[in-house]
């Protein structure tokens, strides 16, 4: 994920939320759709965001990142293992794993389906 949607997503969080009371699936939504004002955003060469959004599957919010990539495979453990490594070494990112859990979803340009994969808190430790 790039450095902008990071910043914008957290940004739009802290201004938002309180770290004490946790996020709610509303400010959830809105995180959500304030991304959504800058999609589709470029990731890297082959990967674009094309939306996001939020469900409610467990305790917390769950927020999803719908990419698009060029690709025919994805190798989704590799993948998993790179996502882990950049929220969890980031202190603000690993903070906003606190509040949400995040999925990644992954599709080719024709609307294939390549793969999904999921971060929470307790992966950082």
């Amino acid at each position: 994920m790039n450095k902008e949607l990071i910043l914008i997503t957290l940004l739009f969080f802290l201004n938002y939320s309180s770290l004490a009371h946790g996020m709610t699936f509303k400010m959830c939504q809105k995180v959500s759709s304030e991304l959504n004002k800058k999609t589709p955003m470029q990731i890297n060469q082959d990967t674009y965001l094309n939306n996001t959004n939020c469900t409610s599957e467990n305790k917390k919010p769950t927020l999803n990142y719908y990419n698009i990539t060029e690709f025919t495979y994805i190798d989704i453990k590799s993948s998993n293992k790179m996502q882990k490594n950049i929220w969890c070494s980031n202190r603000a990112q690993k903070k906003l794993l606190k509040e949400v859990d995040v999925k990644y979803h992954y599709y080719t340009e024709k609307g294939d389906f390549l793969g999904m994969t999921f971060l929470n808190y307790s992966m950082c430790r």
